[in-house]
């Protein structure tokens, strides 16, 4: 699947509405708030007589509404890494659903594979093709594999398995290190279209959840006979607008993929470019704990570690009870182990 926009496009999008509003907030909070407050509007019997309302209460109408999309909002980006869980397969899959759905992923890759090798001489063909096959991570024989059973969960694990595939680097432990040691105007600049993945993927939830939500209004009441006020007062319309939310939230899932390819290719930019950052937390020393413990003890409490003996004294005793060593020789002890 081909990228509809480049990432200088998503860049440009970012510099436009950023004297506005910042797009990392527009794209995590104000739209899937405001797509979660228009799907429930109708159930809450809020007034939408706007044109007939004086003009105080029209404007506590729509502050009523700002604060629910922004609680709405910060509530559904707290709780992103779990769609992230769920739409890669990794939670609430039944296990027969995942191991179905992920075979059809190993289907497809063999397709693609397949449609590769009849399409070598056509040079276009032969690279659209492959450009969807590097969609997927692979295994150690260098091949595409599926190992999610969504599309998305294979495009994450693609880039996620890189920085050890590549640089033997635990992607899970080392990124948020690497992520402390860039500077901030690479971060703001990398944040800005990679929240435009995030913003999708989340409204692409609330389009789903809205949608059941819609059409269990128009089942429950038909099933068990219930008196529930329909929005629209129609069956056909809210099963209607169920059905128009469940396919509008595909469409955004699918149209954050190509967004989260180029998330992945900064990514694994990021530990090409800046693993260098990380070099200092290889020098690690055999004595690293005792300097670290010593330095604690010795700056919060005036208590002295001695490292040969394993036990602190205060430091006006001047001298270890157990060795004798006197204080200054144990400062200066830690001081030189950790210069090392």
């Amino acid at each position: 699947m081909s990228s509809p926009l480049s990432p200088d496009a998503a860049k440009g999008i970012a510099d436009i509405v950023q004297p506005f509003v910042r797009l990392p907030i527009l794209m995590r909070v104000i739209l899937p708030g405001a797509l979660a407050t228009a799907v429930i509007y109708p159930f809450v019997g809020w007034r939408t007589d706007f044109l007939s309302a004086e003009f105080g209460d029209v404007w506590r109408e729509l502050l009523v509404i700002v604060i629910v999309v922004c609680v709405l909002g910060i509530l559904i980006a707290a709780v992103s890494g779990e769609i992230y869980k769920i739409y890669e397969g990794r939670i609430l899959w039944p296990g027969f659903l995942f191991d179905w759905l992920r075979k059809r992923q190993t289907r497809k890759i063999k397709a693609l594979v397949k449609a590769a090798d009849k399409n070598q001489g056509k040079h276009n063909r032969y690279n659209e093709i492959w450009n969807r096959l590097r969609m997927y991570p692979i295994d150690e024989k260098g091949e595409p594999t599926a190992t999610h059973p969504t599309l998305l969960g294979n495009v994450l694990a693609g880039y996620e398995d890189y920085p050890f595939t590549r640089h033997g680097m635990d992607s899970v432990f080392f990124w948020p290190r690497l992520w402390l040691t860039i500077g901030k105007e690479v971060k703001e600049e990398i944040d800005g279209p990679w929240s435009i993945a995030d913003g999708f993927l989340s409204m692409s939830a609330v389009s789903f959840v809205g949608g059941t939500i819609w059409l269990m209004a128009v089942a429950i009441p038909n099933l068990f006979q219930l008196n529930f006020p329909i929005p629209f007062g129609s069956f056909l319309g809210s099963g209607s607008v169920g059905l128009l939310l469940l396919v509008f939230g595909y469409c955004l899932y699918r149209l954050s993929l190509p967004f989260h390819r180029n998330n992945g290719e900064v990514f694994k930019a990021l530990f090409d470019l800046y693993r260098e950052n990380l070099v200092p937390m290889t020098k690690i020393g055999p004595d690293e704990m005792a300097v670290w413990k010593g330095t604690w003890s010795y700056l919060q409490y005036l208590r002295v570690f001695c490292v040969n003996c394993q036990i602190y004294f205060p430091v006006h005793e001047g001298a270890c009870k157990v060795c004798k060593r006197p204080t200054t020789e144990l400062l200066k002890q830690l001081s030189e182990t950790f210069s090392q």
